[in-house]
């Protein structure tokens, strides 16, 4: 595997972990740093750490990547999350679909990041 397929098999992942088996009480429940959002990053986190794992067969930048994007992960989320609570009123708000726009660039830049550093 080539290391531009990898990155693209963990953003392919991402969207599929992020939105697709995300799951509604995940989703519905993230909050702050509650047991719903760290579930969340530790799925990212492995979901993200496995195509590292077989473009570099290599455990020690698979644990890197999984702690980078852990931290990142949440960090990203947590904001996000926290500023569709207090400025918008869900879907239906145009600032809650750009801060999901610029949480998702974000979260795809994190993984390049891994990918551009092994």
């Amino acid at each position: 595997m080539t290391q531009i397929s990898a990155f693209f098999f963990s953003v392919i992942l991402h969207f599929i972990f992020d939105f697709v088996f995300q799951g509604s009480q995940i989703g519905l429940h993230k909050y702050r740093l509650n047991k719903y959002m760290l579930a969340h990053g530790l799925i990212m986190s492995i979901a993200a750490a496995f195509p590292v794992w077989v473009y570099s067969r290599s455990i020690m930048y698979s644990v890197l990547a999984f702690i980078w994007i852990l931290i990142s992960h949440l960090t990203v989320d947590i904001i996000r999350v926290e500023l569709n609570r207090k400025y918008t009123q869900g879907p239906a708000s145009s600032l809650f679909w750009k801060l999901l726009g610029l949480d998702q660039i974000l979260h795809v830049s994190a993984l390049f990041l891994v990918f551009r550093l092994i």
